[in-house]
């Protein structure tokens, strides 16, 4: 019994109907989390452009009340000078108007420390008597030069020593233009961090609700319109057998009385279902006609392919394969780790062979030529790219033993044009250009250019060798 409850649970979280709803609910959550990030960062950003705009009012209002040339007297006499109690009386005014304010005070900073001149007493809270000097707290650290420089700076928010709070600094100056302190303004984050979290627990309660709701609507819907007629054609499909041809018969009446009519995908299978059903039927019945029209489609396809890809007269490749090879190797040199050669081979006399034997010799020239440079390279790797001319592309070993290969097939083509007693279409001759790939190179074309230019330099060697008949 708990087997199959289990078993049960499984097709459950196996079927459509409850997969598709989880990934609408997943999506949905990835985007929820994405925009509540967003929002999260884009509420922060407002409320603290808002508590800045509030705080240069509060601080403009201060400094209205203090006279910045007398901060330092301030300091010294503080509770002494009447004007000090009742710049302080405006002071605790200001807060008592403004319940958001956590703290006002006035401030002075230099390389030891933070020197207090008013910071307004506040219940259960650290204050600072006037003159005491402290040290400045950890957010306001990577601002203490131009504090103490008398600089701006902006809005600092993080963990003082009085707990989270947004801090706003403005300078005042004296009458020679100097800095002589500080008034600030400390604002408690909580307030801020409590709204923020209202906002992303309001927002999980709706995505909570919506997500259940997705999932009951849309495991109906799936059912109606996707599960429930893909079981009906699974039991339809298990119900097939195939030993007689009563029962092939039997098989596409069984999907044909599904009768789905969706006008769907699922419809569109069902009908594709019974079509293979009815092929199958047919390619059973002529079983012998079937295999002779693949076997001959098999064969005409090779064909097809070797001609697209190799020369008909020589058997090599041609410039299709050419270019194939090429994209290949131009990925290697993109990745840096390409390793080859070229050798770039044109035939010499051909033009004599063809106009004083006939083509027909002139064919047997090439063929012969090529044969040469067949029997050392690897043949995949040689290609005709012209009536004479030929490109072989220097791989693995062939590109390990390149220069004893090279003087191999150069050694050939001058055993065989300098043997004498043999018909002039078996004096096979071809210049050879070479070109190695090296770390500038940025495509194979230049690799190619450099072994073409080297094989017109042992051209027009040749011809001033033993003549020229073009």
């Amino acid at each position: 019994m708990i087997m199959e409850n289990n078993n049960s649970i499984k097709r459950i979280f196996k079927s459509l109907s409850f997969k598709v709803p989880m990934i609408f609910i997943i999506s949905f959550i990835i985007i929820y989390t994405a925009i509540s990030i967003i929002i999260i960062f884009r509420v922060k950003k407002q409320t603290l452009d808002e508590y800045a705009r509030f705080a240069e009012g509060i601080t403009n209002m201060m400094k209205g009340y203090i006279d910045p040339d007398m901060l330092d007297e301030y300091k010294e006499k503080n509770y002494e000078l009447q004007e000090y109690k009742d710049i302080k009386e405006k002071f605790e005014s200001i807060k008592n108007n403004h319940p958001g304010v956590k703290f006002l005070y006035i401030f002075q900073f230099d390389s030891k420390g933070v020197s207090c001149i008013i910071d307004l007493e506040t219940e259960g809270e650290i204050t600072y008597e006037p003159g005491s000097v402290h040290k400045l707290d950890k957010p306001l650290k990577k601002y203490e030069k131009k504090l103490i420089a008398g600089e701006e700076i902006p809005i600092v928010y993080g963990e003082m020593r009085d707990g989270k709070l947004l801090t706003y600094l403005k300078p005042v100056y004296g009458d020679d233009g100097k800095c002589t302190g500080y008034l600030g303004v400390d604002f408690s984050l909580d307030g801020l961090n409590k709204r923020v979290n209202r906002f992303v627990i309001d927002v999980a309660i709706i995505m909570i609700l919506l997500m259940f709701a997705i999932l009951v609507i849309d495991g109906l819907v799936v059912h109606k319109m996707v599960t429930g007629p893909l079981e009906r054609i699974s039991k339809g499909i298990d119900s097939f057998s195939f030993d007689s041809e009563e029962n092939h018969f039997k098989n596409i009446r069984t999907m044909e009385e599904l009768e789905i009519k969706s006008d769907d995908e699922i419809e569109k299978l069902n009908n594709t279902i019974i079509a293979i059903l009815k092929k199958s039927f047919y390619y059973l019945t002529h079983l012998n006609i079937a295999k002779k029209d693949i076997i001959d489609k098999d064969e005409e396809i090779d064909n097809i392919t070797t001609e697209a890809y190799h020369d008909s007269m020589t058997g090599v490749g041609n410039k299709v394969s050419l270019k194939k090879l090429k994209e290949e190797i131009e990925k290697e040199i993109k990745n840096q780790n390409a390793r080859f050669a070229i050798i770039m081979a044109d035939i010499n006399n051909l033009k004599f062979v063809n106009d004083t034997y006939g083509h027909d010799k002139g064919d047997e020239y090439i063929i012969g030529c090529c044969s040469l440079m067949k029997g050392i390279f690897k043949n995949e790797n040689i290609f005709r790219t012209g009536g004479d001319e030929f490109v072989t592309v220097l791989m693995g070993k062939d590109y390990e033993e390149r220069d004893e290969k090279l003087r191999a097939l150069k050694d050939r083509f001058n055993t065989a044009y300098n043997t004498d007693g043999i018909e002039e279409w078996e004096r096979y001759s071809a210049s050879l250009g070479f070109a190695e790939y090296v770390e500038d190179d940025k495509s194979f074309k230049q690799v190619l250019k450099r072994a073409d230019k080297d094989m017109y330099k042992k051209k027009t060697e040749f011809k001033k060798k033993y003549g020229s008949y073009r």
